[in-house]
């Protein structure tokens, strides 16, 4: 199996919409609090968001190498032919699950995986008082680990996208396509309403259903000889 350009493209708009609608309320008080410093110089918040995001991408792409290579491992020792179309439908299934959870369809069931990031906030706030100019580095490297309910369903994804580089590119686009949304929160400093984040966050939780589709479609042509 491949990752065509049309999924990366999908997986892009995703984080995109995401970006723009739900890190804004979880890392936007991050990524305002550093157009805030004064004490570093004028380049200080650009480096420091750029350095924030090249730890979050960097963790997607790596989580998504891990989750794409063990996706794959499945498919090699199941003894089924074609199980690896099997395990693609059934992820689709799931990314449509989450995807309308997401997008509000079917009440909140994602929200459940965001409850839990005490201890990815804990050494977030440790990272925070350091002195390093490499702390943003680390901490986008931290954040990118924090539970989110678009992020962890586009892992699920990336685990049906049927290798380690597949996987590593699926999560790569999604979140290249969160860094315009960081940037702009850091120039209006989180001023988007909620009512127009939480739309936004929506539409990505249809992308992502959407995807979804995409996956349990490729999944059952391979059965029905399509």
């Amino acid at each position: 199996m491949t990752t065509g350009l049309s999924e990366l493209a999908l997986s892009a708009l995703a984080g995109l919409l995401g970006g723009l609608g739900h890190c804004s309320g979880m890392c936007g008080p991050v990524v305002a609090a550093f157009n805030m410093r004064k004490e570093e110089g004028a380049g200080a918040p650009l480096s420091s968001t750029l350095l924030y995001n090249a730890g979050r991408v960097a963790t997607y792409t790596l989580l998504g190498a891990l989750v794409g290579g063990l996706g794959s491992f499945v498919t090699v020792v199941a003894p089924m032919e074609g199980a690896q179309y099997a395990l693609m439908s059934a992820t689709g299934a799931l990314m449509v699950f989450m995807g309308l959870s997401i997008a509000g369809a079917l009440g909140r069931a994602a929200g459940f995986i965001e409850k839990h990031n005490t201890m990815v906030i804990g050494a977030a706030r440790t990272l925070l008082s350091s002195r390093s100019p490499l702390k943003f580095l680390a901490l986008g490297l931290v954040l990118g680990f924090l539970p989110c309910g678009l992020s962890y369903t586009m892992l699920i994804g990336a685990a049906g996208a049927g290798g380690i580089l597949p996987g590593a590119l699926r999560m790569l686009s999604f979140g290249l396509g969160t860094v315009p949304a960081m940037f702009l929160i850091g120039m209006l400093a989180g001023g988007a309403s909620n009512l127009m984040r939480g739309r936004l966050y929506r539409a990505g939780g249809a992308v992502v259903a959407l995807m979804g589709i995409v996956y349990i479609y490729r999944g059952l042509a391979f059965y029905a000889g399509l």
